[in-house]
């Protein structure tokens, strides 16, 4: 009676024991492909430990050079600026109860969101042109077009490209598109209201330079010889209403800038110093020391941008 008793109680000790629960990390998403200038947002899920935080790491593929970002305690991963040598990482979550076990995503890294302000000149000749296209997001590689039109292009730097091209005598005084598009990896175009003028409208210059240059210190950015000559030349009246009717200089979609605000201060520099729609961006800007948000307290893309838009 007694051995059956203890074979009783041993077997119910084994059945209300637990066994022993294995550690499991899951990664979400698993793979992704994530532009330069954005961000892509991880979760890991632990099970079968006592603590579900895990730690998180990003690396290259072995013998690849080059940054491979960062990514934050919470799990957010920000691309490098530039380019790796291999356009891939691996973020990883490692279990902080079981350092032994962890997972792992593979990052492909795209090529920057090419963004187009301006072109200098904003007015080009009949026949072969040269001309600057300012921006950002340009990489090695990046092409400029004209009317839809491929041109040889020059990479300057991350913000400025130069171009050559002809534009023909059917084109005389109307405003071709011109756009910048970047390679693959992830090749994109912008999406840029953006447009040079084809042949000259400039006349006589009746009004003195100092009154145009004072002119454009209140109603632009101030000026530089080119629109210093076409004000002259045009009229400060007339330079409104060709100002009225240009395009508005744009953000681009949250999707599209990441988290914060670094992108967004580059393109609201971009607009100022480059954008055609100078009085548009000065009155903005006049706007925005009237209605006031501070990036400091509300630095998300999702709600900057559509206030900018909105100035």
């Amino acid at each position: 009676m007694g051995i059956w008793i203890r074979h009783l109680v041993w077997a119910c000790i084994v059945c209300i024991t637990p066994a022993f629960a294995q550690t499991v990390v899951t990664i979400t998403p698993a793979a992704a492909e994530v532009h330069l200038g954005t961000f892509q947002q991880f979760s890991a899920k632990v099970t079968g430990a006592t603590s579900t935080s895990v730690t998180w790491s990003v690396s290259l593929p072995a013998g690849a050079t080059g940054s491979a970002g960062s990514v934050s305690t919470g799990g957010r991963y920000t691309p490098p600026s530039a380019m790796p040598s291999v356009n891939s990482v691996t973020v990883t979550a490692t279990s902080v109860a079981t350092p032994t076990v962890s997972a792992s995503a593979v990052v492909t890294l795209d090529n920057f969101y090419p963004t187009l302000a301006s072109t200098i000149p904003a007015w080009i000749p009949v026949g072969t042109f040269t001309f600057t296209m300012n921006g950002t997001g340009f990489v090695p590689g990046s092409q400029v077009l004209f009317g839809g039109v491929p041109l040889p292009t020059t990479y300057i730097s991350a913000t400025r490209l130069t171009a050559t091209g002809t534009s023909f005598y059917e084109q005389n005084g109307q405003r071709v598109p011109v756009a910048v598009t970047n390679p693959a990896p992830g090749p994109a175009t912008s999406v840029d209201t953006v447009s040079v003028l084809v042949g000259s409208t400039d006349g006589p210059r009746p009004i003195p330079a100092q009154v145009a240059a004072r002119f454009l210190d209140q109603a632009a950015y101030g000026p530089d010889a080119a629109t210093l000559a076409h004000v002259q030349s045009l009229g400060l009246a007339d330079y409104i209403q060709e100002q009225l009717s240009e395009p508005a200089s744009p953000y681009l979609d949250p999707s599209q800038t990441g988290f914060g605000i670094g992108q967004i201060q580059t393109r609201f520099f971009a607009n100022a110093v480059h954008g055609q729609d100078q009085l548009r961006q000065r009155v903005a800007f006049a706007l925005g020391q009237i209605f006031v948000v501070s990036a400091v307290e509300e630095n998300m893309s999702v709600q900057l941008v559509p206030y900018l838009r909105i100035l």
